[in-house]
């Protein structure tokens, strides 16, 4: 599981697909529960934090695979621009 959390971070459209649909899926139970009108049950609440979280931890581990990337990129010009 770690390593398609890994996989998704490896590209930003990858990551903004995962991103912006665990973010949809998070409030489907809210829009269900105001359609018919019911409470959301624990059950439910549980499911939808644990889908904002590992959302949450996918755009995360992207923004910082980003920042690390554009830091190599930016050593590597630095080094070849010494040569």
């Amino acid at each position: 599981m770690i390593e398609r959390l890994l996989d998704l971070t490896d590209s930003p459209v990858k990551s903004s697909i995962a991103t912006i649909t665990g973010t949809i899926t998070g409030y489907i139970p809210t829009v269900f529960a105001s359609i018919i009108n019911e409470p959301i049950t624990s059950i439910d609440t549980i499911l939808q934090r644990l889908v904002w979280t590992l959302t949450s931890l996918v755009a995360i581990l992207a923004i910082v695979k980003g920042i690390q990337q554009q830091i190599d990129r930016l050593k590597k010009r630095r080094l070849h621009d010494r040569d």
